[in-house]
Parts: C-alpha cells; structure tokens; sequence
C-alpha cells in the first residue's frame, strides 16, 4: 500500500510546496518506507511509499520518464509487469520496479496502454510536452482515488483526510451521501461524505488540460464478459486455473508475504493454492476470539493444519476493540459499516 497526492492548478504559477507535504505526512501510514515530492508552477505530486517491488531507493517516487516528459506517481502492484517490460525494450530502464513499466508504457503507447495491464492500481501522470493530467484508477477499484475541483484546478489524493490537510478544500458535510449511509450503511457512487470530493469511478481514467476536462471508462465488466460453454468439468477447471494463475501473479515480491485466514471458503482456497505453489512454508494471520460463539480460530485452525503454515493467531479482546475504534475511525476515508473489520 503507498499513497498519492496532487495539486494541479492550471490557472496559477503557485508553488504548492507547503500544501503537497502537508498531504503526504497525513499518509504515513500507507507509506511509511519513503517520501517524495515534485513541484512546478502550479503544480505538485507528492507519494508515500511502501516497498513491495524493488525496494532500490532508486524505485522512490515521483518518478520521471529518462526524456523527462512524463512524471507518474504510482499506488498499487502490476502483475504482468515482467511480460509488459519484455515488450518495451526501446525503453532504457534503470530499476526493476512495475512504476517505470507503468511509465515506459505510457510514454509508448499512450493512454490505450492502460488496457494490457493486470494489476490493482491509482496512478497520475504529468505530461510536461501537452501539460496535460492524466488520473486512473483499476478496473474494480481495488485502489482508492478521490479528487476535489475548482475553478481550473484539481486536489487528488488516495485518501479524503489527504485532500482536507491541504486546507485547500473546505469541510463541509455531503447530507445527501449521508441519508446514503444510513440507509446502505455505504456511500454509494462517486460521492463521499465530504462535499465536492468525488471518487473516481473504478475502470475510469480522467484527462485535464487547462481548456478541457475528460473523464471515460477503460474498461466494463459487461463488456468484458465472457460465457464459458462446457462441461461441469470444464468449467471447474477453467476456474482453478484462473484462480491459480491469479494466486500466483500476486505471490511475486521482494519483501515477505502472507495470506488472512478466517477459515471461510474464500481465504481457505488462496491459502490452499499459495502453499501448492511455494517452495517454503507461507505465513497466516487469524483473528480470533475470547467468545467462542464469534470466533472463527477452530476453522483457521484446521486449513493451517492442513497446509501446514506457519500459523499466527491474534486473539482480540472486546476492551482491545474499543480502544482501537478511534484509531479504526481514523484511517476510514469511505465508511462502511464493516469497516472496522
């Protein structure tokens, strides 16, 4: 997890140097490795870090195309990066990271590049040439991206309390994606609680200039639905493929990994398939309960058994939970009302 922030404001010469810091250090929690900031007149990019891939200091960013045209700042993990970079060999890269994959396949094929990548994602780009903004986000929206507008300008940042440090933005309470909340314990669209910060639709990208404002999808799930014609048996072994390849793609880092077992379905199969492809045991996390009507220990219990994991358990007490909440609280940007989870 790393986070992003951005002040773009095409009708000024502002340095912005104050305001893009102010956001960074309000997420340092989603970066705590390394810090970054690029500053022009009127604009500003600012990262938090978290190293998943090449943990060089020369993958820090923002980080600048080698013609110095374009400048990404990059949240997220691409899985098929390896294969992209064997297609842009034109490109002279100078780390190992999937954020200069990103960019060199920017700067080759342009926007239409977004489509051949796998991966969660929220990234912008700066294209110094056009003095153009570029925003996406992934197609599900795994990766968070909001955005505040006026007047010529625009505030994104991978967290609303982000966009609020600028002190930029005033607080004002959305009373519509409020009635929202309580009716879907969500907010729901592209609104939040906070007035006039939107949320970037997932498999969306947005292009600014100083005369032009364009916001399209990339990429829908109807569009790209496919029916899968055969046998039980078939269609089974389509879905352990997917699912193992999936598995696998996500398994590539250079820090360690582990996986959250509860013992449902859903985590158990992922834990299933990552022991099947890894060469040493794989780590999992539980959480459990002092009240045995709530927790789920026994049933973690058993797939670690059976994988034979290196299992943790963290048993949570109810006078755990409620000093935690406020901290919970505090990191929600998008309530929901089992976030706390």
């Amino acid at each position: 997890m790393c986070g992003i922030n951005g002040i773009v404001d095409f009708d000024s010469s502002k340095n912005f140097s104050k305001e893009i810091l102010q956001m960074n250090g309000e997420m340092v929690h989603r970066g705590p490795d390394a810090e970054g900031t690029f500053i022009k007149e009127g604009i500003a990019f600012g990262h938090r870090r978290l190293s998943i891939i090449d943990i060089d200091e020369k993958s820090n960013q923002p980080m600048t195309s080698a013609d110095g045209r374009y400048t990404i700042i990059f949240n997220g993990e691409i899985y098929n990066y390896l294969e992209l970079k064997k297609q842009l060999k034109d490109y002279p890269f100078s780390t190992n990271s999937d954020t200069e994959v990103v960019l060199a396949l920017f700067k080759t094929w342009g926007p239409g590049g977004i489509r051949s990548m796998n991966g969660m994602f929220a990234f912008s780009i700066w294209d110094e040439e056009e003095k153009a903004l570029f925003m996406y986000r992934d197609r599900l929206g795994i990766k968070p991206l909001y955005y505040f507008m006026d007047k010529g300008s625009i505030i994104f940042s991978s967290s609303v309390k982000s966009i609020l440090s600028s002190q930029l933005v005033d607080r004002k309470l959305n009373k519509n994606a409020l009635i929202d909340y309580f009716r879907f314990q969500t907010v729901h669209g592209t609104s939040t609680l906070v007035e006039g910060i939107q949320s970037l639709e997932p498999g969306h990208g947005i292009k600014m200039t100083i005369d032009q404002f364009q916001k399209k999808s990339y990429w829908s799930l109807i569009d790209d639905y496919r029916v899968t014609n055969g046998s039980k048996e078939e269609v089974q072994s389509i879905v352990k493929d997917k699912l193992t390849e999936s598995v696998k793609k996500r398994m590539v880092a250079d820090v360690p990994l582990g996986a959250f077992l509860s013992g449902g379905i859903d985590s158990s199969i992922i834990v299933g398939l990552m022991a099947e492809n890894s060469a040493k045991k794989i780590d999992t996390f539980s959480v459990s309960f002092e009240e045995n009507e709530f927790s789920e220990a026994k049933y973690a219990k058993i797939i670690a058994d059976k994988y034979d994991t290196n299992h943790h358990e963290i048993v949570l007490k109810v006078d755990d939970f409620k000093k935690q909440i406020p901290e919970a609280l505090t990191f929600m940007d998008h309530p929901s009302a089992d976030g706390l989870n």
